[in-house]
């Protein structure tokens, strides 16, 4: 049989045990919440640059591939530069893969875009001088390799959102 005095010492003792215990587990709760934190990077900014670099990958393939002149743009000129700053502001790895590997098809895309055809002067009724048919032809096969390039990168960018979203439901 407990005596008064014991009754509250044991109260006391589990009070301090569950307060104890409480203390733990929102430590814990708070370094998981600044892990995930971490692993996020400045999720609006890395948002941004992602669903930036889609709109230009769905015009592109709009366009059915697009000439120098696209990325030149004041809207676009930045857009793989962006990206690929956002890259190590982010901690998950399979986010930065997935970053790393759209920029690397915007470089590809870039690489392959053919020059602005410019000004073209010849004889109306003419038909075009070969090297004008040469161009034409470099243009179509580099607009090509565009094309074949945009599914990775789509992929990319999707693949970057998903894990994005991901990240930021679990930081929630």
């Amino acid at each position: 049989m407990m005596h008064g005095g014991a009754v509250v010492d044991a109260a006391a003792w589990a009070g301090l045990g569950l307060a104890l215990l409480s203390f733990v587990y929102t430590d814990w709760r708070l370094r998981q919440e600044r892990k995930r934190r971490q692993a996020l990077g400045p999720a609006e900014e890395v948002r941004a640059a992602i669903v930036d670099m889609r709109r230009c990958f769905t015009e592109i393939s709009a366009f059915g591939g697009t000439d120098k002149k696209f990325f030149l743009t004041e809207q676009n000129q930045h857009v793989g530069e962006r990206v690929r700053d956002c890259i190590g502001r982010v901690a998950d790895q399979r986010l930065k893969d997935a970053m790393s590997d759209a920029a690397q098809v915007w470089n590809e895309l870039f690489a392959s875009a053919p020059p602005a055809k410019g000004i073209r002067a010849y004889p109306p009724g003419q038909p075009d001088p070969p090297s004008y048919a040469a161009r034409d032809a470099d243009a179509m096969k580099r607009r090509q390799r565009q094309l074949d390039s945009l599914p990775v990168g789509i992929d990319a960018i999707n693949r970057a959102l998903g894990l994005l979203d991901k990240l930021e439901m679990k930081s929630r």
